[in-house]
């Protein structure tokens, strides 16, 4: 029986629209380009001391003075919420402490932070697939094409 859904010039281009290949190593030769990237914008800045703890449960503990910034994203726009070691941003950043549904904290006094260049990447760091990651970003977060 001929499926009637999709014409013979039909493709699914699956994760290939956000430049990713994780087909079988037949279709290596398929040359994409990564097209997401992931930005958070500062909240707030303040100057910890040793001793002073961040996130929930007071997780992280700070170890020197230390100056840390409140980002706008959080497990609520799709980062993975439980880590065993801190989640690495594209940019080099250990989260500190838990993430909350609509923050994270970061060494980091950039007034905008890339949070995800690499699905694959950050896959890793999940132990999940570029898929997982593409998907479970929140409809909601603005997207640009440049």
């Amino acid at each position: 029986m001929r499926n009637t859904h999709f014409s013979e010039s039909s493709v699914r281009v699956g994760l290939s629209v956000y430049g990713y290949n994780e087909l079988p190593c037949v279709f290596d030769n398929i040359i994409l380009k990564p097209v997401l990237a992931l930005y958070a914008t500062k909240i707030s800045t303040r100057i910890l001391q040793q001793g002073q703890r961040i996130g929930y449960g007071g997780d992280f503990i700070v170890k020197e003075t230390m100056s840390v910034s409140t980002y706008d994203i959080g497990y609520g726009d799709g980062l993975h919420r439980y880590q065993e070691i801190p989640f690495i941003t594209a940019t080099g950043l250990a989260i500190l402490g838990r993430i909350s549904m609509d923050f994270i904290s970061l060494a980091s006094n950039q007034e905008t932070v890339c949070i995800i260049d690499n699905a694959q990447e950050v896959a890793k760091q999940w132990n999940t697939i570029s898929y997982e990651v593409l998907t479970s970003l929140h409809p909601d977060i603005p997207r640009r094409i440049i």
